[in-house]
């Protein structure tokens, strides 16, 4: 019997490669594939590490709790309400709420409550009641600290597409002014394309084409287009 002599890794190597270049066109494509597809199949049944780190950063925001201090927030408003000529009658705190009452001129009033209305991203005035003497207005408000709010910032919205569902909140109705959301208007100014159509004792009309929304203070309502 002829006894094969055993062949070192180079040899090896050169026999390969000799079969290769002697090796027809479909058997290259395969074995120059082969690796790729192997590549391809340890991605796609690894892990997916990016949903499971974006997973992660799901917040719960109602177990979110406030971090800062009722007095501080307390302090904030004292400061607020002496540059702006603001005078309290008394400030409480109680289970993360703060009541107060205040007097001040109307242009300051207005400031007064988007100020506290946007203290932090837990603010959320819950209870609004103003009374007017003559040029001066007295007004008491009670801001609930409880729950986290997403509130949005006030921004440029020509680039922006269109939001579907649009959320009014009647705060305040003072004479022929109302406040909505965060902002102060009068009969026949518009807000997200409706028009304030009517000012009533309790209620506001909101109009745009046939489309007709009756909000009432401190009632949310909801229009999806």
């Amino acid at each position: 019997m002829k006894r094969i002599k055993p062949m070192s890794a180079m040899q090896i190597l050169k026999s390969l490669d000799k079969k290769y270049q002697h090796s027809t066109f479909k058997v290259k494509a395969q074995l120059y594939l082969l690796p790729v597809l192997l590549v391809v199949l340890i991605i796609l049944l690894s892990p997916n590490k990016s949903k499971a780190s974006a997973s992660k950063k799901l917040i719960n925001y109602d177990s979110l709790k406030m971090q800062e201090n009722l007095l501080d927030i307390i302090n904030s408003i004292e400061a607020f309400g002496s540059k702006n000529k603001i005078k309290f009658a008394y400030i409480k705190s109680s289970n993360k709420t703060i009541s107060l009452n205040a007097n001040s001129s109307f242009s300051s009033m207005k400031k007064f409550i988007s100020f506290v209305d946007n203290l932090n991203t837990f603010s959320n005035i819950d209870e609004l009641n103003i009374i007017k003497n003559k040029n001066k207005y007295s007004y008491s408000i009670n801001i609930d600290f409880n729950r986290f709010y997403l509130k949005n910032k006030l921004t440029k919205e020509k680039n922006t597409k269109k939001v579907k569902s649009k959320t009014f909140r009647l705060k305040a109705i003072v004479s022929k002014n109302v406040l909505i959301n965060t902002n102060w208007l009068k009969e026949g100014e518009y807000i997200e394309g409706y028009e304030i159509k009517e000012i009533l004792l309790n209620e506001v009309v909101l109009k745009k084409e046939d489309k007709t929304i009756k909000l009432k203070v401190f009632k949310n309502d909801k229009y999806n287009e």
